[in-house]
C-alpha cells in the first residue's frame, strides 16, 4: 500500500526529529526496533516483556523479511506509538495511583496489562493493541497512527465480515439478534468507503462481549496539531461518530485522540514526565 500525502509528511517529521538525537534513519526506518522507543531502556525487563508480547502478535512487527524491514522499525509505526504511550502502564500496573478513564487497580490478580491481547470471537482471534483489567472491568485499546490517512475502504472490504454472517449460529449464545441486524448485517451491506476500520472494531466488540466482565472498547488515534490541514481528519471523526452511535447500544465505546489522551496526564504525578517526552516526539503540525 502506497503512503498517503499526510503519511509522507509524518515520515519526514519523524525522520527529522529522530536524526536530531543522532539516530540513523534510512528510508523511514530505524536500525532496530529498540531505536524507536521513547524513554524506555532497550535493556529493561519491561521491554523484554513487551517484545515477547509484540512478537506473538499477528503483524510480524519485529521480524525483518528478505525485502521488507520489520514494521516496528518504521518511524510511523502504530505499534511503536502504542508501546511508547502505554509501556508505563505495564511498568506501574501495581501502583494504586495508576488510572485510566477513572479506573484503577490494574495488575494482580487479574493479569498484567498486555500488548497484543487476544479476545477470541469463536470465529477469529483478533489482537488488541493493549489491554488493562481490574476487578470489574476490561479496558481494550485499539491504537492508530497513520492508518486512517490512507485510502478509505468499505467496512466489508475483502469480505472481512462474511464469516460472521455465515457462522452466526456460533455467536448466538452471547450476541443478540439486534446485534446481528444493527451491526453485522448493516456493515456487511455498507459499501461506502470509510477511514475507520469498522470490521476490526466489530471483531474486538464480539470478543469482548463474550467475556463475563463489563468491557470498554477504546479507539485511540493520532491527529496533528493542525488537523484542518486536510479534510480526511474530519472524515475520520465523522466515521467514528457514526460507528459510536450504532455500537454504543451494545458496548461502551470511547473514541479518544492522542492529543486528548495526553492532556489527561498533563498534571499526573506518575506519568506526566513520560507523557511529556512522548509529546515532544509525536505532537506536531503537518508541513508540506
Amino acid at each position: 500500500m502506497s503512503n498517503s500525502k499526510i503519511e509522507e509528511a509524518v515520515i519526514a517529521n519523524q525522520t527529522k526529529f529522530l536524526r536530531k538525537f543522532k539516530k540513523v534513519v534510512n528510508d523511514g526506518h530505524l536500525a532496530s526496533p529498540e531505536q524507536n522507543l521513547v524513554d524506555l531502556s532497550p535493556d529493561s525487563n519491561i521491554w523484554e516483556k513487551i517484545k515477547g508480547e509484540i512478537g506473538k502478535g499477528a503483524g510480524n512487527e519485529l521480524t525483518d523479511s528478505e525485502r521488507v524491514p520489520a514494521k516496528f522499525r518504521a518511524v510511523q509505526s502504530s505499534a511503536a506509538l502504542c508501546v511508547n504511550n502505554f509501556a508505563p502502564f505495564k511498568e506501574h500496573c501495581e501502583n494504586p495511583k495508576l488510572s485510566f478513564l477513572g479506573y484503577s487497580g490494574f495488575g494482580k490478580p487479574h493479569g498484567e496489562p498486555q500488548f497484543e491481547k487476544i479476545f477470541a470471537t469463536g470465529i477469529s482471534n483478533p489482537h488488541l493493541d493493549f489491554y488493562l483489567e481490574n476487578d470489574t472491568t476490561i479496558i481494550a485499546i485499539e491504537s492508530k497512527f497513520v492508518e486512517h490517512t490512507r485510502n478509505p475502504e468499505p467496512p466489508n472490504h475483502d469480505n472481512n465480515l462474511q464469516p460472521y454472517r455465515r457462522d452466526w449460529e456460533m455467536l448466538k449464545g452471547y450476541l443478540s439478534d439486534d446485534f446481528r441486524k444493527e451491526i453485522i448485517e448493516y456493515y456487511s451491506n455498507d459499501n461506502k468507503p470509510q477511514r475507520l476500520n469498522v470490521a476490526q472494531l466489530i471483531k474486538h466488540t464480539i470478543g469482548l462481549l463474550k467475556q463475563e466482565k463489563e468491557a470498554i472498547l477504546v479507539y485511540l488515534y493520532w491527529e496533528p496539531q493542525n488537523p484542518t490541514i486536510d479534510n480526511l481528519f474530519a472524515e475520520h471523526r465523522h466515521n467514528i461518530e457514526m460507528f459510536k452511535h450504532r455500537i454504543e447500544h451494545f458496548i461502551e465505546f470511547v473514541p479518544l485522540s492522542y492529543p486528548e489522551f495526553w492532556k489527561l496526564y498533563k498534571n499526573d504525578d506518575l506519568l506526566k514526565g513520560h507523557i511529556g517526552r512522548v509529546r515532544e516526539r509525536y505532537e506536531f503540525k503537518i508541513e508540506f
